[in-house]
């Protein structure tokens, strides 16, 4: 069994192409250089459509339950969404570990609340 981060960014217009790119650099940055032996699996966006006209971005990420190491791999993940939520100007996020929200700060980045 295992939890999920799950993630969504809202705004009045769609991605650009440069916008597209940048993200998918970012994700693909960090799935490459994830630094722990054990992987549940990659940071996940879906593919549109979305369920709402105003979501731009939206994912899950499951985290490997029971390991030793499960925080330190949230916290990896979460760097991954902080540059994306920095990078995307303009968006409402809304991010939570299953049924629990993260907090963000603006100066540290998304926050668990464990």
């Amino acid at each position: 069994m295992s939890v999920s981060i799950y993630y969504e960014a809202e705004r009045k217009h769609k991605l650009n192409d440069e916008e597209k790119a940048e993200v998918s650099a970012i994700v693909d940055r960090y799935c490459a250089k994830y630094p722990f032996e054990e992987k549940y699996e990659d940071f996940c966006l879906y593919s549109e459509p979305f369920d709402s006209e105003e979501t731009v971005l939206q994912g899950s990420t499951a985290l490997p339950a029971g390991s030793d190491i499960v925080y330190d791999i949230l916290c990896y993940w979460l760097e991954c969404l902080t540059e994306l939520t920095r990078y995307l100007q303009g968006c409402q996020w809304h991010v939570n570990i299953d049924d629990m929200d993260l907090t963000w700060d603006e100066d540290s980045g998304w926050l668990p609340d464990i």
